[in-house]
């Protein structure tokens, strides 16, 4: 979409829901998708009080919780659906942040 396509409110609410919530974007592709200011996006967010992420999401929180308990790389990935190569940086980054 591009920015001189202007959305109806309602609309234009329910698409951003929708690429922050089920599309995991963040607000700033979000925003310049859509030709609208990442505030705008968080704007819109809280007035349908949906939580803004933290930077270390809970998933990254869980992983590595999980993975201290022995879980295998492999079992992550499955578990979480994600590629062995995510895994890998974020028990990377959590390492290399408690070293």
């Amino acid at each position: 979409m591009h920015s001189n396509e202007k959305l109806e409110r309602p609309v234009l609410e329910k698409k951003v829901i929708q690429m922050y919530v089920m599309e995991k974007l963040g607000a700033p592709t979000i925003g310049k998708e859509l030709g609208i200011s990442k505030t705008e996006v968080y704007r819109i967010l809280e007035s349908n009080n949906i939580d803004r992420r933290q930077r270390k999401s809970l998933v990254a929180q869980k992983i590595i919780e999980l993975y201290e308990q022995k879980m295998s790389i492999y079992e992550l990935c499955e578990h979480f659906g994600l590629q062995e190569k995510t895994i890998k940086i974020i028990i990377s980054q959590s390492e290399s942040e408690n070293a």
